[in-house]
């Protein structure tokens, strides 16, 4: 009996994070797999020995943002109301808050591979993720897609005209 009160406390706890939901969960999901997506490209730049590691690890990036695309952009139909949101819901606060860190870690780790940016291996797999965020970019005078944190490294988001952004551009 004494095993069971330490226990079922132990289950609900488990069950409680487990079942973690809310309005925004799948957005949160998404977000998690784009910070450990970024964190897995950082740790290959980093490790990167030479100009052909650099190119598998930009093109590795590219690969699982193209799985990620298309999660990201059905949130922008599924949740219209965050298209006019300067700030995130409170829900995803703190997963946004870790994109924003793990995009400043892309920023730097991207530095670190200028060295390698004259060999044309590096330079197609650039080029190959510079295309991936243009087809992302909507026409001018249109909201763009929610692709916060998927643009080439180094490029970075420019706030919409007027110096406002919506919580899709960071």
């Amino acid at each position: 009996m004494k095993n069971y009160f330490i226990l079922l406390p132990a289950l609900i706890l488990l069950f409680g994070v487990g079942c973690k939901g809310g309005k925004y969960s799948d957005i949160n999901d998404a977000l998690n797999d784009l910070i450990k997506m970024q964190e897995t490209y950082v740790t290959a730049i980093q490790n990167a020995q030479n100009a052909g590691d650099v190119a598998k690890a930009i093109e590795r990036y590219a690969d699982n943002f193209i799985k990620l695309k298309p999660r990201i952009e059905s949130f922008e139909k599924k949740y219209p109301e965050l298209k006019l949101s300067k700030e995130p819901p409170e829900e995803l606060k703190e997963n946004f808050d870790r994109l924003q860190k793990s995009a400043e870690k892309l920023a730097t780790a991207s530095m670190s591979m200028l060295k390698y940016l004259e060999s044309p291996e590096v330079q197609k797999a650039i080029e190959r993720l510079k295309d991936l965020s243009k087809s992302n970019d909507a026409p001018e005078g249109q909201e763009g897609e929610p692709h916060q944190g998927q643009q080439a490294p180094p490029v970075q988001h420019q706030p919409q005209a007027g110096g406002q952004k919506n919580i899709y551009q960071e």
